[in-house]
């Protein structure tokens, strides 16, 4: 565009963007004003319809990097579309895309949020009015408010929505205090919350819960922010209104008592009428992957309309995207008005609230999706029936860790993930000073098993160490009735298709995958006679001795090849 193009020489890089936002903002009203002088010139700034925070930071960046004669020599050159048009590009470049909605996904959030023409609409985290603007622009009749806590973005997101005139309002604050403090509510809401935050005691989020019932009250510290979010624009809406939330998939997984109880108040009182996963990688900035989730006061809902949209990605060399007819495809599988030659109906699937508590209230629509897919498995049973004790391991701190680490002889030793190669517990475990207070001891025939992170590994613990061996709280420990199963049996069976494809099923999380105890509890898993699973463990032992003589012949070999050439000199 040609504002961007002659203010690459006025304009230092580092405040290309949002300064080129600015200026074409000054374009856009300077367009009828004939300005003489620089004096002129920041009065006309001062008497600008906008919030005095924008004045002060458009006097600021113009005294600051001597804009006042390039914009009087460009005043008039651009019109109100092409200033605006700026505008809008600025709030989608790479530089500032955190802080705003994905280009491609906004025109799908309008469509998901406007049922209807006309009413109030409420952007809660609005970041630079990308969708507000779009929002505005496609409905004459819609008024519409921004909250954001960040002024500058809140400049940028009252510049996107000017064209607008008095429409569009954009305000900073704390989307929690603005909530809890206004009586109106929304017929359309939208939220795009900060990822990665955690609420904090005694803060504004405590006496936002305060709002809902006391089933959500024991969300407590540490939750995610993201889905007090959600809450928020759920208790925003009218009674005839929807909105929309874009959430991380680890939000809809995890297993904290919290997101729980959050993600439990959505299923059952929060109205939620669809999840839908979106293609991976469209944030610009983060592999995390994204789902919208949407909400209406319906009465007598039975089911939960679950979308899975990742297979329309657009690819692309940073991030991906989604194609205009892809976001047709999407509505019409929200609301079911037409299968897009069966597009809809193969990626759509209604799912009963039953069973997503039955699922502790999980709502990636991931795991509904591959439930299909879970492995027929013979002589099945549930893995909380056979298992005579199941637990984490010692829960230490890595600082105590290293305060407890003997260097010579020691009271214990300490298995971690990392000293499982193969399947094979290692024998040059970590000596340990003390037994921590309360540790579970492994006994001969224990199974552990991987609890946090990738991929499996599991490993039969074998008494054959001088001391006791604790192990780390990232590994389950499981004590078999041994009349019912054989551990080495069920090794063998975790490290089959069947058995990985049933541990990644019930493995929750985007960025660290991790097992719940309920979840593994509630695992089927087979459980022929006795002697048949004895039969296949010992073919398995005779196995794993075949492969540790075979890799101690390689270790052999290997150290052999450093010497070929000094012994043939």
């Amino acid at each position: 565009m040609r504002i961007l193009n002659f203010l690459r020489g006025d304009v230092d890089a580092d405040s290309l963007t949002y300064v080129t936002a600015e200026i074409a903002y000054l374009l856009s009203k300077l367009r009828d004003n004939q300005i003489s002088d620089e004096s002129e010139f920041y009065d006309f700034i001062l008497a600008l319809d906008c919030s005095l925070e924008l004045k002060e930071s458009l006097c600021e960046d113009a005294k600051k990097l001597g804009l006042w004669q390039t914009l009087r020599a460009y005043q008039g050159m651009f019109s109100a579309e092409d200033s605006f048009g700026v505008i809008a590009e600025c709030a989608n470049h790479p530089e500032i895309s955190n802080f705003s909605v994905p280009a491609s996904i906004v025109p799908l959030v309008v469509k998901l949020v406007s049922s209807e023409p006309g009413g109030l609409m409420a952007d809660l985290a609005c970041g630079r009015g990308t969708v507000l603007a779009e929002a505005l622009k496609q409905d004459s009749d819609l008024k519409a408010v921004g909250v954001d806590i960040n002024q500058k973005t809140v400049n940028f997101a009252e510049m996107a929505v000017s064209p607008y005139g008095r429409r569009g309002l954009i305000k900073c604050e704390s989307a929690f205090d603005y909530v809890e403090n206004q009586y109106a509510r929304y017929d359309k809401v939208f939220c795009y919350p900060p990822f990665g935050l955690r609420a904090e005691r005694n803060s504004q989020f405590e006496k936002f819960q305060k709002l809902f019932p006391e089933s959500v009250l024991k969300i407590g510290a540490g939750t995610q922010v993201d889905l007090l979010f959600a809450l928020a624009a759920i208790y925003s809406m009218k009674d005839t209104g929807r909105s929309v939330v874009m959430l991380p998939e680890g939000s809809l997984s995890s297993l904290s008592s919290g997101a729980v109880a959050a993600r439990n108040f959505m299923v059952q009182y929060g109205n939620l009428d669809c999840v839908i996963k979106l293609p991976e990688r469209m944030l610009e900035r983060t592999s995390i992957n994204v789902s919208l989730l949407v909400f209406s006061k319906r009465e007598n809902r039975k089911h939960i309309r679950m979308v899975d949209a990742s297979s329309l990605g657009v690819k692309g060399r940073r991030f991906n995207t989604i194609a205009p007819d892809d976001i047709d495809r999407i509505v019409s599988a929200v609301y079911g008005f037409a299968d897009w030659s069966g597009w809809g109906i193969e990626h759509t699937k209604n799912i009963s609230i039953e069973e997503i508590i039955n699922n502790g209230c999980v709502l990636s629509a991931t795991r509904y999706f591959t439930k299909d897919k879970l492995p027929e498995i013979e002589n099945a049973v549930r893995f909380g029936d056979v298992v005579q004790y199941l637990n984490r391991g010692a829960s230490i701190g890595s600082k105590d860790l290293d305060d407890l680490v003997a260097h010579d002889e020691g009271a214990c030793y300490y298995l971690s993930p990392g000293n499982i190669i193969n399947g094979i517990i290692a024998d040059d475990l970590t000596g340990m000073k003390d037994i921590p207070k309360g540790a579970p001891v492994l006994e001969d025939g224990d199974l552990v098993m991987l609890r946090t992170g990738a991929p499996n590994k599991v490993a039969v613990f074998e008494k054959c160490f001088d001391k006791p061996v604790v192990a780390s709280s990232n590994l389950f420990i499981c004590r078999f009735d041994k009349t019912k199963v054989d551990p080495w049996f069920l090794k063998a069976f975790f490290e089959s298709n069947d058995g990985e494809r049933s541990l990644s099923l019930i493995s929750v999380g985007t960025a660290i995958r991790s097992i719940s105890r309920k979840a593994l509890e509630e695992l089927s898993i087979p459980c022929p006679p006795l002697e048949k699973q004895r039969a296949m463990a010992a073919e398995y032992r005779d196995k794993m001795r075949e492969i540790r003589e075979l890799e101690k012949k390689l270790v052999s070999l290997r150290s052999e090849l450093s010497t070929v050439y000094d012994n043939g000199k």
